[in-house]
């Protein structure tokens, strides 16, 4: 017996304050994306990213996501040198919740 998995052309994600640059299968292939905003400004935005070619949803896809945040993103802290344990380099940590 043969079972039809469901396709997937198509990932969101939510995103708040950022500016997603690009994103790419982190080889050579480049995802066409755009940025959906939501009507509540509380809740972020959404990524929409188009996967060029159809998947099986149970499959592995790799995303690279480039982007730059702003002094407004929730989900990005920053640590100074002081704060590390090495005392020399700044430390980014992301935090993966909904609405962040």
């Amino acid at each position: 017996m043969i079972t039809k998995q469901p396709l997937l052309n198509t990932i969101w994600l939510d995103i708040s304050d950022i500016n997603v640059i690009n994103v790419t299968d982190g080889q050579s292939a480049d995802f066409d994306f755009s940025i959906i905003k939501d009507i509540n400004p509380r809740v972020g935005h959404r990524l929409e990213i188009k996967i060029p070619t159809v998947v099986l949803a149970n499959s592995n896809v790799v995303l690279q996501i480039h982007y730059i945040t702003s002094t407004k993103a929730s989900a990005v802290t920053w640590l100074t040198p002081e704060q590390t344990a090495g005392k020399k380099l700044p430390y980014v940590y992301t935090q993966c919740q909904t609405i962040h």
